[in-house]
Formats: C-alpha cells, structure tokens, sequence
C-alpha cells in the first residue's frame, strides 16, 4: 500500500497535476525544519549524525519549493508584510555550524529566507547538546563495559553490536526526556564514567561544532537569515520548574540581542511536542517578549488562524517528492492539517 501511495506522488509531481492541484487548495502556510546537514556519504560515522539532510537533498527541497511555493521570513506572520499564497517558511534547530557552511551557501544562491533557533550555551561552548554527547559515549564506549543495566533506573545498556548500541541511546533518550536538565547533565557525566568515554569541545566531531557568533552575525547582515531562542541549554522545558523555565527564556533571549543587535522575539521549543512545554511556557514566553514560537507537531498554519505561540512545523527529513506533496497541500487528504 505504502509503495502505491508513493507512485501515486511520483506520478502528481511527474506530471504537473500536483502543481494544479496546489492552486485550488484553501492558503496554507508550511513551516519546515531541519537540525543540521551533511555531505552525502558522511552517515553512519561515529558522530556523524544519520539524521542530518544531506546537502544535496536540501538544495533539491530548495528548488522544490521555488516551484510549489512562495517563499516567506517567518517575521511575516507578525503581520507587518503581507504573506504570500501557499507560504513556506524554512527554520533551523539548535546552531550547528554546518547551517553556515552547507546550508548558507545554498539558501544565498536561491535567496530564500530562514530563521535559525540557538542553542545559546551550544554557540558559547559552555553546555553540550545532551543529545550529541550521549551519542558520543554510546557510540564509541567499549563493548566490554556493557552491563543488562545502567543505574537505578534499569535502562538498557548493551553495547555489543552496532544495533544494539542504536537501540541503548534509543532507550536513554525516551528516559533523559523525562528528567530536567541538571538530571540529565549529572547522569551523562556518571555514564560517561562508568564507560570510560569523556567528551569533551575537542572531541567535536566537525558535524556536531557549533555556529560562531561572528558566523550568526555574518548571515544575519546579509539580511536573508533571522535568528531566535531554542533555550540555552535545550531542556524539555515541561520537566523543568517555573524558574528553570525562566532562566532558559530569558538569559537566551538576552544572549542574542547582545550579539546580533537586533531584538530577539523567536523561540523554538526543545523537543517540541505538546506534552514538552506546558501553559506555564506559553504565558512566560509571552511575559518575556517574545511573539512568535514553533513547535514539532505537524500541520499547516493559515494567515488568517493560528496561535503566534504555538505554531505547527513539518519535518523535512522527507524525499523532494513528499515535500512537493505537503507544499500542494496534499496533506490535507490525510488528516493533517487544516
């Protein structure tokens, strides 16, 4: 069934009727996200990140969306420039300096707009991505340290075979998400000692380096680029207590507004799932400044309907062809979206 319904795209894009489709679909937006990008044939390595886009496929996406849609800065839902028909909006996760040396390049060659969310602690070398760094000890850890469990939680740990390693950071992931971060932090630190694999900046792998703020302010000068908060050290913010929460806003925010000049008012919630911010969250980004935040939960968004504080994004770890399906508004025909 699943190999019919890709015919079936394949034959809409091929043919052009995918495109005249798109015309008579009520106006959407689609906001798209990506973490971070890889040349073709750096997967698999350890620490190269198997959930990357190769850059080849993004610009593919970028030519994808030249023809289906009508590029747009996320600062047009502000309401300050019209939007325009069938808009797509590219944003960025987290501040991987590979959005500079691979997708930069691209998105100036196409003139597309996008927005980057930063990790601040990330872009200051002071905090890891807690993602990376677990991956780093889990990847390069010796077998011979592997026990059926790790601590009083009784997580998997089996280490053995490259799927067995996979299905480990699969298993400590789903736990840290449940934990604040500080939890997290303490429990990779202890990890990483029982299994005698310490990271370290050094140890960064160049796919997992981070941005530079003369890099953010070089792209942001070019005025296609615009940038935002993802906290500054990317917890779920519905684990963390009301201060917690406060302190990830606020000290991001003020972080970028004193590198780049110009005012913050962009946030991307970590994780970002329903049951990863909270009411709380909301009432606080709105306290602090900020007017626009996006979520990971799929869906279209309308210029005339939807909330500046919770607002829906697609995954673009997707084909070109089922990117031109979502942009045509294909979607729809699944139950997902308006």
């Amino acid at each position: 069934m699943k190999s019919i319904k890709n015919h079936l795209k394949h034959a809409l894009v091929s043919t052009g009727l995918l495109r005249l489709y798109g015309e008579h679909r009520p106006l959407r937006i689609s906001v798209l996200f990506y973490h971070g990008f890889r040349k073709t044939g750096l997967s698999g390595q350890a620490g190269g990140k198997d959930n990357f886009s190769p850059v080849e496929l993004f610009e593919r996406h970028l030519q994808v969306i030249l023809k289906y849609a009508h590029p747009a800065s996320i600062l047009d839902l502000l309401g300050e420039r019209k939007i325009p028909r069938h808009a797509v909006i590219i944003t960025l996760d987290d501040g991987y300096a590979n959005n500079y040396t691979l997708a930069f390049p691209l998105l100036r060659k196409y003139g597309l707009p996008a927005t980057i969310f930063l990790t601040t602690g990330f872009i200051d070398r002071q905090t890891f991505l807690w993602t990376d760094w677990l991956e780093w000890v889990i990847t390069r850890a010796d077998a011979n340290k592997s026990l059926p469990a790790w601590g009083e939680t009784k997580v998997p740990l089996r280490l053995e075979s490259e799927i067995d390693r996979k299905q480990t950071m699969l298993n400590f992931k789903s736990y840290f998400k449940t934990l604040p971060i500080s939890a997290i932090h303490s429990s990779l630190l202890e990890l990483q000692d029982h299994l005698n694999c310490r990271y370290a900046w050094s140890d960064l792998p160049p796919s997992c380096q981070p941005l530079t703020w003369s890099q953010i302010r070089e792209m942001a000068a070019c005025g296609l680029i615009t940038f935002g908060s993802h906290t500054v050290s990317h917890p779920v913010l519905s684990r963390c207590s009301a201060e917690v929460q406060r302190q990830e806003l606020q000290i991001s925010k003020n972080r970028i507004e004193e590198e780049t000049g110009e005012p913050c008012v962009l946030f991307a919630y970590p994780n970002g799932t329903a049951e990863d911010y909270s009411v709380q969250t909301v009432e606080q980004l709105r306290e602090i400044g900020y007017k626009l935040a996006v979520t990971t939960d799929p869906g279209y968004e309308r210029a005339d309907r939807f909330d500046p504080l919770r607002i829906r994004r697609w995954g673009a770890d997707i084909s070109a062809t089922d990117l031109a399906f979502i942009l045509a508004g294909g979607a729809d025909r699944h139950g997902r979206g308006d």
